[in-house]
């Protein structure tokens, strides 16, 4: 018998799709807010470093483009959630939440 559930390790909100018509990842609409901890689309990187958060930055792949990731986790203490935002040209292309195991 087959499994009834997935799980969903990362919810992603971005201004582009998947690049791969073969792509695992789910395109979704409709989250009832378009900001995370008060940064959306389209914000410079000097407002997420304005929070006073303190981000792991890093290069990585989203879609197949190459994005600078500021990472973090909300609440210090609780590694098994992070918020994650993507950066191209020093905006805001792209965030997301998830949870580890």
């Amino acid at each position: 018998m087959q499994d009834r559930y997935a799980w969903v390790e990362e919810v992603i909100y971005s201004r582009f799709p998947p690049t791969s018509a073969g792509s695992t990842q789910i395109v979704g609409k409709h989250l009832t807010s378009d900001k995370l901890m008060g940064i959306g689309l389209g914000d410079s990187v000097s407002k997420l470093e304005e929070l006073g958060t303190a981000f792991r930055v890093s290069v990585v792949k989203l879609f197949g483009r190459e994005v600078t990731l500021y990472e973090c986790t909300p609440q210090p203490g609780q590694d098994d959630l992070f918020y994650r935002y993507f950066i191209v040209d020093n905006q805001v292309e792209a965030f997301s939440m998830g949870v580890t195991e």
